[in-house]
């Protein structure tokens, strides 16, 4: 959870203790819908089987995601977004993917005050770091071009077809 009594500046250096940043700005928007694949419930097989079922999914979307996976075999799918998605669009669209893939936590994205998650390079606390799955280059070009809003629509659509979310957009 996020506390703002813990909140520093990002470097470029590793950091020495577990570290996240917020989901959601000030604005109570996202920039990025952020799936944690939660291993405290299963291992790290299970959670990389469903990790590779829902990028599928999402690739079917149209989306392009960045991976990541913790040293307890946990893993982040980051859906990089050109349209700022609001809280309860960015929820319902969570929890409906959490309802699909039981391994994601859709917690993170309930709030926009404490709503956080660990980057790639965040020392997890366990030990270690998270480390990408996805290529730096492929990476960096996802942040550079980041997935227009028919993707998030697609993502909308193809939920409400399997009956998780209502048609059209909430707030």
């Amino acid at each position: 959870e996020y506390r703002t009594g813990d909140e520093c500046r990002l470097t470029d250096r590793l950091p020495a203790k577990p570290a996240a940043v917020r989901i959601y700005g000030d604005d109570g928007t996202c920039a990025t819908i952020c799936l944690d694949l939660d291993s405290a419930r299963v291992g790290a097989d299970v959670i990389a089987t469903e990790a590779k079922a829902l990028t599928k999914w999402l690739n079917e979307c149209g989306a392009r995601v960045v991976e990541d996976v913790s040293p307890n075999g946990g893993r982040h799918i980051y859906i990089t977004l050109a349209q700022r998605l609001g809280l309860l669009d960015a929820r319902e669209i969570v929890e409906a993917l959490a309802r699909r893939f039981p391994t994601i936590d859709a917690a993170p994205h309930r709030s926009a005050r404490s709503g956080c998650i660990r980057t790639p390079g965040s020392r997890h606390k366990s030990g270690g770091h998270q480390q990408l799955v996805t290529t730096l280059a492929g990476a960096l070009d996802i942040l550079r071009r980041p997935n227009p809003s028919d993707v998030v629509e697609a993502m909308r659509i193809r939920l409400a077809q399997q009956g998780e979310v209502g048609p059209g957009g909430g707030t």
